[in-house]
């Protein structure tokens, strides 16, 4: 077993607040943020992140109270989340992609005194705001066509954003923020069910950043860490937009993912440092290849464990390293990871110094060596992980007893402590006495050229415990072959895992991060194909 990791620099910044004021000061005339063709320093955020607390406080909002941020990914985003750092309110992240109900259902649950909303939302926003009980003073930023930020504003009754600037420029006095202060509520995709909003302290920011930025990426002041991801996730808040704080260095930020600008876009901003969810890494493969594919300068993308082989050849065909870790929004987003120095494909790493992680089983009883069980982990430290689901204690109960955190992931930890990631609650199949992977078949199945995306659910049997069924989602040119894709995967999987029932639909239903909604996939036992009957209706 390896010495652990050194304690990295900067311990002394124990709160968003005071990472925030230190970079402010440290880097001041150095670029933090490129948007579109836009480049604004680290004080310009600070004068303007500044402005917009202090004329919350003087709107009558008071440290702990709620301010929602609802928007696309834009520079007022960032100048929002960071004012209410530092006024001591409490930042609500909610998805954009959220409409009339579900944003219903965020503002309710989330008890926001006061939103920030983007144009794209407006309209939604309008049509919610009387079914609340008590709507939150609501200013809107940003153009939408050819109509003004003032326009949508008096159109929909909102305020328009510049009121926000109004405030002192002077940086607002500090309320008490500690690291156990509560910084944010992020909420989670529900994967399960309704999001469940995760409380997160001050102190979550600066310790993964320090961390992850020193000893996972060796960033620096030089490095142009580039997202595409929502910065209502805490990949963006804490994995960019944090550790760029912390090391001094900029941020390239776009709206959205798009697979066939993506590489210019690294291009274009010259960014050093990106950050992938699953899909992402899929789709960029599937994307024509070109000779300058490797002329970029990303230099390390990090994000969850990637199958062995797309890795390796992702590698080779774009010159990036692959760095792999796990976490969740409630463990500050995550605390185990490889680095540069140690990697090995199909494991996310090792837990770092501040953070502990069993895997066991029903009983809570460590499993064997090398088996697969519930993955549970607890921090070594206070304030650095969630505080609390908020609203709902029995949530947070279940989720935390006896101060390990339980989240229905699986894995299989090996002797020297290696985690390896093997799926979700939802992504197994207890099938003929035999635990299958869906994770494996997705990834198997994602492969075949035809294939755009896939999803595996378990479906109730009488006689094999459980079935696997197939969603396939396939390419746009592509002919739908359910006999090839079936015959493609019999050379690849097991006979115990090809599927027993495949159903081909227009798209594999999404959440705001990308993540799959297996919930909404019908469990039903049946299928447009069976491999019982060997046809397809």
């Amino acid at each position: 077993m390896p010495e652990p990791l050194p304690e990295p620099d900067h311990a002394d910044i124990t709160t968003l607040r005071k990472l925030l004021v230190d970079r402010e000061t440290t880097y001041r005339d150095a670029t933090f943020l490129r948007f579109e063709d836009r480049a604004y320093t680290y004080a310009e955020l600070a004068s303007t992140s500044n402005r917009i607390a202090n004329a919350l406080l003087e709107r009558g909002l008071r440290p702990g109270d709620r301010l929602a941020i609802w928007m696309r990914n834009r520079p007022e985003y960032l100048a929002c989340l960071f004012a209410a750092a530092k006024a001591g309110l409490v930042a609500v992240t909610l998805n954009p992609a959220a409409r009339a109900v579900d944003g219903r259902y965020l503002l309710e649950d989330s008890q926001a005194k006061a939103i920030v909303l983007g144009p794209e939302v407006a309209d939604a926003f309008a049509t919610i705001r009387a079914q609340l009980s008590d709507p939150p003073p609501e200013f809107v930023t940003g153009a939408r066509g050819d109509t003004t930020a003032h326009e949508l504003a008096a159109a929909n009754g909102l305020r328009p954003y510049d009121e926000l600037l109004s405030g002192s420029a002077q940086l607002p006095p500090d309320p008490g923020i500690g690291p156990g202060t509560p910084a944010s509520i992020i909420y989670t995709s529900g994967t399960t069910g309704p999001p469940k909003g995760v409380v997160l302290p001050h102190g979550a920011y600066p310790n993964t950043a320090r961390w992850y930025g020193q000893h996972v990426l060796g960033a620096g002041p030089d490095d142009v860490f580039f997202t595409c991801l929502p910065l209502h996730h805490c990949n963006a808040q804490i994995f960019t937009t944090a550790t760029a704080l912390m090391q001094g260095a900029s941020v390239a930020m776009v709206e959205n993912f798009s697979a066939s600008r993506f590489l210019d876009q690294l291009r274009h901003y010259g960014a050093t440092v990106f950050n992938f969810i699953g899909m992402m890494l899929v789709a960029l493969y599937k994307q024509p290849v070109r000779a300058d594919d490797a002329d970029n300068p990303a230099t390390r993308a990090f994000g969850i464990p990637v199958p062995p082989d797309l890795g390796r050849e992702f590698e080779q065909r774009f010159g990036v390293t692959l760095l792999e870790g796990y976490g969740a929004t409630e463990t500050g987003c995550g605390f185990v990871f490889s680095t540069p120095s140690e990697r090995r494909w199909g494991y996310a790493g090792r837990a770092l110094p501040y953070a502990e992680v069993r895997v066991v089983d029903e009983e809570d009883n460590d499993v064997p060596t090398g088996e697969v069980g519930r993955i549970i982990m607890r921090p070594k430290r206070d304030h650095i992980w969630m505080l609390e689901y908020h609203g709902k204690p029995e949530a947070t109960a279940k989720a935390t007893r006896d101060g390990w955190l339980r989240l229905d992931d699986f894995g299989v930890l090996d002797e020297g402590g290696w985690l390896a990631f093997r799926g979700r609650g939802l992504d197994w199949v207890r099938r003929r006495g035999e635990n299958i992977s869906a994770i494996e078949i997705e990834d198997t199945c994602d492969r075949h050229p035809s294939v755009a995306k896939s999803a595996v659910v378990a479906v109730p049997s009488p006689l094999t415990e459980e079935e696997v069924k197939l969603y396939v989602e396939w390419k746009p040119d592509a002919e739908p072959d359910v006999e090839g894709l079936i015959a493609w995967l019999r050379e690849r999987l097991a006979e115990y895992k090809l599927p027993r029932f495949v159903d081909s639909i227009p798209e594999i239903p999404r959440t705001a991060t990308g993540k799959i909604a297996k919930y909404r996939l019908d469990r039903s036992p049946n299928g447009q194909w069976d491999a019982e009957t060997a046809r397809t209706r």
